[in-house]
C-alpha cells in the first residue's frame, strides 16, 4: 500500500468525480436542487418554469443510498488492489480517499468553483448573489460528508476483511 498509489487514486477520484458533477450539471442542474442554498431552493419552487421539475426528498434520498451502496462495492475493491487485507487497512485507506474526494467537493467544487467562481447560477435565481456565496453550508456538508464516509469505508473495510484471501 503505497503513497504513491494512494496519490494515483485520490486524483483519479476526483477527476472522476469532477467530471460526473459537471456532467450532471450541463444535463440538468436540478439534479443537485437539494444541495442548492435554501433561499435558491425556495425561489426555484415560486418559478413556474421549474414546476414539475424539482426531485422529491424521497427520491433524492433513495438516489443517494443507492450511489453509497455502489461506493461501497468500488471502495472495497479499490482496498483490494491497493493491498489491504484486514478492516484496519481497508478502513484506512478507504476512508482516507474518501475524505481527499470529500476535501476535493468542498473546496474546489463547491467553494471556489461553484460559490466564488460563479460556476452554477440557475436561471431565474441570479440575483440571489449572497445565498450562492455563503460557504457554510458546504462545509457542515463537508463533515455530513465525512460521518457518511465512515459508515460507508467502515462497510467496504468489512467486506474486505469478510473475503477468504
Amino acid at each position: 500500500m503505497s503513497p504513491a498509489l494512494f496519490a494515483a487514486e485520490a486524483a483519479a477520484a476526483c477527476l472522476l468525480f469532477s467530471a460526473a458533477v459537471w456532467a450532471s450539471l450541463r444535463r440538468d442542474p436540478m439534479f443537485w436542487y437539494q444541495d442548492f442554498p435554501p433561499a435558491v431552493r425556495e425561489r426555484l419552487r415560486a418559478l413556474p418554469e421549474y414546476a414539475g421539475r424539482i426531485p422529491e426528498l424521497r427520491r433524492t434520498a433513495a438516489r443517494k443510498l443507492s450511489v453509497a451502496l455502489a461506493l461501497v462495492a468500488l471502495l472495497a475493491a479499490v482496498a483490494l488492489a491497493s493491498g489491504a487485507r484486514d478492516f484496519a487497512g481497508a478502513l484506512g485507506w478507504c476512508f482516507a480517499l474518501w475524505s481527499v474526494v470529500n476535501l476535493w467537493d468542498a473546496l474546489v467544487l463547491d467553494t471556489l468553483w461553484f460559490c466564488w467562481g460563479r460556476g452554477v447560477r440557475i436561471p431565474g435565481t441570479e440575483d440571489l448573489e449572497d445565498a450562492y456565496l455563503d460557504v457554510r453550508p458546504h462545509w457542515l456538508g463537508f463533515l455530513a460528508g465525512e460521518a457518511i464516509g465512515l459508515a460507508v469505508s467502515a462497510a467496504s473495510a468489512a467486506a474486505v476483511a469478510a473475503l477468504p484471501l
